[in-house]
């Protein structure tokens, strides 16, 4: 069973937490804006005509900050088979 956007919001969160408990102080102080989640899905065309899907990215605003933004249908698209225990596994990766 995938996890809704919420139940992916709180994972992701929660990964965060984790992750972000073995980064420097100056790398989680970079990342003022922390971890975004959005609904859509990222892909790409290869030159085969097959998708690359995008899980996440990084953004470096000027203005605003730091960010890393994961895309909720990106992970369904690539992770249809996961069981609800291995998604935390999956975001953390």
């Amino acid at each position: 069973m995938q996890p809704t956007l919420s139940e992916f919001e709180v994972l992701a969160g929660d990964a965060f937490d984790r992750v972000g408990t073995g980064l420097d102080a100056q790398t989680l102080e970079r990342l003022n804006l922390g971890v975004a989640v959005s609904p859509d899905t990222n892909a790409q065309r290869d030159a085969d005509g097959s998708a690359s899907f995008i899980l996440g990215t990084f953004s470096n605003h000027p203005v605003l900050g730091r960010q890393v933004e994961l895309y909720h249908g990106s992970f369904l698209e690539v992770h249809r088979s996961l069981q609800p225990w291995e998604w935390q596994d999956e975001i953390e990766a």
